[in-house]
């Protein structure tokens, strides 16, 4: 079992390697759909198909930084991680029924020889956001249980 000197001094340099893995990745993202045309059904398609290929790294960066939380029993930062993680699962339930939408405006446009692939690929963005929702939300409330039960308690 560590000591708690030793996951003090390793906490800091957690939380910058969790906020990098999120950071970075949506960086990234952002870099690639810019600039932003929400009105138009073909760049929501794709801004948010391609994002669902920039979401395991952000979710990495949520597990280190809840279990970083966890072991330096910082019993706040567990709960605002718990209550952003379940947040941000429901905003990709809603990401995926939206793209779902989007995804059935485009077809049209898509060549009979090319719908095979469009619609595989559409399935495939929706199952990791499926997949890295049901993750997140779990994995948020057993971040705010646990924020509950450490020993700095409310203060952590």
């Amino acid at each position: 079992m560590p000591s708690e000197g030793m996951v003090r001094k390793l906490a800091a340099p957690a939380y910058l390697v969790a906020a990098l893995l999120v950071a970075v990745p949506l960086l990234d993202f952002v870099t690639n759909v810019w600039p932003p045309h929400p009105g138009q059904a073909v760049w929501r398609y794709g801004s948010v198909g391609l994002f669902s290929g920039f979401i395991l790294n952000p979710l990495l960066g949520v597990l280190v930084a809840v279990v970083t939380a966890a072991a330096a029993e910082h019993g706040r930062a567990l709960r605002v991680m718990g209550w952003l993680s379940v947040a941000i699962a429901v905003l990709f339930l809603l990401a995926s029924g939206s793209f779902v939408l989007d995804a059935l405006q485009v077809r049209a446009d898509v060549p009979p020889e090319g719908r095979t692939q469009f619609e595989t690929g559409i399935w495939r963005a929706v199952v990791k956001y499926l997949v890295v929702a049901v993750a997140l939300a779990w994995l948020g409330i057993a971040a705010r249980r646990a924020g509950r039960y450490t020993r700095r308690g409310v203060g952590g």
